[in-house]
């Protein structure tokens, strides 16, 4: 084995070659960020080696809640996009305890035109969520703590004077899924 290192980077070598194939497990993060990716876009999109998990069910099932048909057949994985507007203009989300799903739905549906509860297991209702629903609300989003501030549940309605000329600032210390929400 050769090793080469400068400030930037670690290069190993290897004397000979190697070939082949694998096939690695998704992550439940990027399967649950690919999944509403497909469903805010245009027409149909086939995800294929989504991860099977807790966290991603209920991924697909608030988007089937917010009126997008997510059919799975196999390993494939088939998303009806809805153009960035979801079809059910009401809907109760409950997200269980899948911290991707709120902290990347939560922004999405405050931008959107429709009315919603977003509400999880108790272990969630704990888990802060100010940072992002303060961003949110300094640009103009209509959101309310159902509880506790701080915490989920959230009632979430359109706004009419979302104003995106406003500098959006998020700490990402919390969790880098504020970041990716936005």
């Amino acid at each position: 084995m050769i090793v080469s290192q400068d400030d930037q980077s670690i290069v190993l070598r290897a004397p000979f070659g190697a070939g082949g194939e694998i096939s690695v497990p998704g992550s439940k993060s990027i399967s649950n960020r690919a999944l509403l990716l497909a469903a805010l876009s245009s027409g149909q999109t086939e995800l294929e080696g989504l991860l099977h998990s807790d966290d991603t069910v209920v991924m697909i099932e608030a988007l089937r809640g917010l009126g997008v048909d997510v059919d799975i057949k196999g390993d494939i994985t088939r998303v009806s996009g809805c153009a960035g507007l979801f079809p059910n203009e009401q809907a109760d989300i409950f997200l269980g305890n899948a911290g991707t799903a709120v902290r990347t739905l939560v922004p999405v549906l405050a931008l959107g035109k429709g009315e919603y509860k977003i509400r999880g297991v108790a272990r969630m209702h704990e888990r802060p969520i100010e940072d992002l629903v303060e961003t949110l609300l300094n640009i103009g989003a209509q959101i309310r703590y159902e509880g506790r501030k701080k915490f989920l549940p959230l009632h979430i309605k359109k706004s009419e004077s979302l104003d995106f000329s406003r500098p959006i600032f998020v700490n990402g210390n919390i969790s880098s899924q504020f970041l990716t929400g936005l």
